[in-house]
């Protein structure tokens, strides 16, 4: 096993231990065969509305009703049992990780607002699925607003980014 970032995790004797906040690419080699899986090391956050602004490799949980959830441009945060009512802003290019097993719910009841932002025009929001690819993504909103998208004409950039879905159960409405 090798790690391609040593300073983000190591491998020894099949052991991967974290060293720093970031994603690197482990490599399993064994003849002819090879495998690599993806690992994120990051922060736990249990409670979502401690942590706001949001920090680059945030692992987010819990619920989260009193304010939205900004994800800074370039970011990257996993849900991890997220439940909010407000909406989740991508300002920019953003990648959100939905950690196996995990049951994440962005249901916004307000008037105005996607459950999800995409950023805007020329952006990209990507949403990667854990190793196992069974965690899940529910985002809602209500009111002529997309589950993952932009908002009304109350939004100041009516064109959401590209999304870009690779794994998991994303369920938008």
């Amino acid at each position: 096993l090798v790690s391609k970032d040593p300073n983000i995790a190591t491998v020894d004797n099949g052991v991967v231990t974290a060293k720093s906040l970031g994603i690197t690419t482990i490599t399993a080699k064994s003849g002819d065969l090879t495998a690599t899986c993806e690992v994120f090391v990051g922060t736990e956050v249990d409670d979502v509305s401690t942590r706001n602004p949001i920090q680059d490799y945030d692992i987010l949980a819990g619920t989260q009703n009193s304010a939205f959830i900004t994800i800074p441009n370039g970011y990257h945060v996993a849900f991890n049992g997220v439940n909010t009512n407000r909406t989740v802003i991508c300002s920019g290019d953003a990648t959100i990780y939905l950690t196996d097993g995990s049951v994440n719910d962005v249901t916004v009841t307000a008037a105005g607002d996607a459950g999800i932002r995409a950023g805007g025009a020329g952006t990209t929001l990507t949403i990667n699925a854990e190793t196992e690819g069974t965690g899940q993504l529910i985002a809602k909103s209500s009111l002529c607003c997309a589950g993952i998208g932009t908002g009304t004409s109350t939004t100041s950039d009516l064109q959401c980014g590209d999304i870009t879905i690779n794994g998991g159960t994303v369920t938008a409405t």
